[in-house]
C-alpha cells in the first residue's frame, strides 16, 4: 500500500474533491497524468509515469511499484485511468511529428520518463548513498536523506530514489526563498534615509551585506518563519510567522540575519524529526537559490553542527539532464552519471563555538514556538470569522 500519509498534496485527496466538488468534469476523466507526464505525452504521445511520481499520487502500492485497487477505489477511480509505471531512466519514445513541427526538435530525439523535481535534486546534488543528506533552500526548505531501501515513517515523507532499490526521506519548511523573497519585496525595494535607492535586481546583494554586519543571534531578535503556516514537524496550517524580542536597537540588517537564522532553525527543527524516526545525516550538501548567500549558507552549517558540501550544479535540470544520458545511453548507469559528473566546490566547516552558541538560541526558538502556537490558532480563528 501507500507509504504516506494523506494530505492534500497527493492526487487521491484531490480527486476526492474533485469527485464532490465538481462531478460533472470527474465525469469526464479519461487519463490522470501528473504534471510532467502530460508535457511528456504533449511531446511523445507516450503515457506513462516513473515509480517516483507512482508513490507521490497516494495510489500506488509502494512495495510492489504498481497501483492498488483498494486504493483506487476510495477515489472511486478505474485502474486502468493510470499510467503504466517504469523507471525514471527508461525510453518511452520519441518526439512526435506535431511537437517536432512546433518544437522544432528532430523525430528521431528520445524521450526519457524522468522523475519529480525533489527526487532528480536529491540525485543531481550527488546523494546516492544511505544517510547522505541534502538541504535545499528554495521557495520551500528541505531536508532529505538516503536509505538503502524504501522506508516507511509515520511522520515524514518517503519517495522511491532514482536509484532502484534505494529511496529517500524528506521533510520540509514551508518558507524559505519565499520569506527571503518576501523581506526583500516589503523593506528593501525603497531605500533608507542616506542609502540610495534599491531595485529587486540588486536588493538581495543589499540584504546580504547588512546581514553580514550583524552578529551570531542578530541581538536576540528571532524569526519563527511560518508565513504559510508549517510543514514539518507541526503539520499545522496556523501558525503564524512572527519576529520577537525587537528594540530600538534593531536595523534593517538585523531582520535579514533574524530570518536567516530563524529558517536554519526550522530546517533543525526538520532534522530533529527526521532523527525522532531513526535517521541520521551522514554527510550533507546544500542546494537552492537561497545558496548564492554565503552568509546563510554558513548560518545553516552552524546552526546543524555539521560539515555541508556545496555541489558545483544543484538543480532539478541538472538532475533530469543526467537521469536524460543514462536512458540515451550517454552514461553506463545512475551511478556512472554522479561520478563522472557531480563536482563539489566548497565544504563549510562549522565552528563548534558558534554551534554551541546556536543550540542555546534554538532551545528559545522552541519554547517560544510552543507558547505562540495556542495564540496563532486564536488569530487565525479570529480572522476566519472576520471573513464569515
Amino acid at each position: 500500500m501507500g507509504f504516506n500519509s494523506p494530505n492534500p498534496t497527493w492526487t487521491l485527496p484531490q480527486l476526492k474533491w474533485l469527485k464532490r466538488n465538481e462531478p460533472d468534469a470527474f465525469a469526464r476523466i479519461a487519463k490522470i497524468m501528473v504534471a510532467k507526464d502530460y508535457l511528456r505525452f504533449r511531446i511523445s504521445g507516450a503515457w506513462q509515469t516513473d515509480r517516483v511520481d507512482a508513490v507521490g499520487t497516494l495510489f500506488a502500492d509502494a512495495q510492489s511499484q504498481t497501483w492498488s485497487e483498494e486504493l483506487c477505489a476510495m477515489a472511486d477511480i478505474e485502474v486502468d485511468l493510470l499510467p503504466p509505471i517504469v523507471n525514471p531512466v527508461d525510453q518511452v519514445g520519441t518526439v512526435s511529428r506535431r511537437a517536432a513541427d512546433d518544437t522544432g526538435l528532430s523525430t528521431s530525439t528520445l524521450v526519457i520518463a524522468g522523475t519529480m523535481d525533489t527526487a532528480v535534486e536529491c540525485y543531481g546534488a550527488g546523494a546516492v548513498k544511505p544517510g547522505q543528506g541534502v538541504i535545499k533552500l528554495a521557495t520551500a526548505g528541505t531536508v532529505s536523506v538516503v536509505t538503502d531501501h524504501l522506508a516507511h515513517h509515520n511522520e515524514v515523507i518517503d519517495y522511491p530514489h532514482v536509484l532502484p532499490g534505494f529511496g529517500f526521506t524528506i521533510t520540509g519548511t514551508n518558507s524559505c526563498a519565499s520569506a527571503h523573497r518576501w523581506l526583500r519585496d516589503q523593506f528593501f525595494t525603497g531605500h533608507a534615509p542616506g542609502e540610495p535607492e534599491t531595485d529587486k535586481t540588486d536588493a538581495f546583494d543589499v540584504m546580504e551585506r547588512l546581514a553580514s554586519t550583524i552578529p551570531p543571534g542578530s541581538n536576540g531578535l528571532l524569526f519563527h518563519p511560518y508565513l504559510q503556516g508549517e510543514r514539518s514537524p507541526y503539520w499545522d496550517p496556523k501558525l503564524r510567522a512572527d519576529f520577537i524580542g525587537i528594540t530600538m536597537q534593531h536595523t534593517r540588517g538585523h531582520f535579514v540575519r533574524a530570518m536567516y537564522e530563524g529558517i536554519a532553525f526550522s530546517l533543525l527543527d526538520c532534522l530533529e524529526s527526521l532523527r525522532t524516526q531513526g535517521l541520521q545525516l551522514l554527510s550533507t550538501r546544500i542546494i537552492g537559490g537561497g545558496t548564492r548567500s554565503k552568509t546563510w549558507r554558513e548560518i545553516v552549517c552552524n546552526v546543524i553542527g555539521s560539515p555541508i558540501e556545496v555541489p558545483e550544479n544543484g538543480d532539478a535540470s541538472y538532475g533530469a539532464a543526467l537521469i536524460a544520458g543514462v536512458g540515451a545511453g550517454v552514461f553506463s548507469s545512475e551511478l556512472d552519471a554522479v561520478d563522472r559528473c557531480v563536482k563539489i566546490t566548497e565544504r563549510i566547516e562549522p565552528n563548534r563555538s558558534l554551534h554551541e552558541f546556536y543550540q542555546e538560541v534554538f532551545s528559545i526558538y522552541k519554547e517560544s514556538q510552543a507558547k505562540l502556537a495556542a495564540i496563532n490558532h486564536r488569530i487565525t480563528d479570529m480572522q476566519e470569522s472576520i471573513r464569515v
